[in-house]
């Protein structure tokens, strides 16, 4: 068996990165939002299973800014508080 050269093994980690890719749309991360944006504001672990919420806010300006909108308002209304 031959060892991948650099070239293959450089292919073969873009294939696994893209594999890994957001496979949720924007309406399955505007549904868990909010349940995700709570979490990371205590300072809570984010279970696994809401980890595809993080990875479709790095890949999605327009879910980012809804992010950045909401983490903006729960803020204002803690300091209401």
């Amino acid at each position: 068996m031959s060892k991948l050269t650099e070239q293959q093994r450089a292919q073969l980690l873009q294939m696994v990165r893209d594999a890994k890719q957001d496979c949720l749309d924007c309406d399955g991360c505007f549904e868990h939002l909010a349940e995700f944006t709570e979490l990371e504001l205590l300072g809570q672990p984010i279970p696994e299973a809401m980890q595809i919420v993080q990875l479709h806010l790095e890949q999605c300006p327009c879910c980012q800014a809804e992010h950045s909108m909401l983490i903006d308002a729960l803020q204002a209304i803690d300091a209401e508080d």
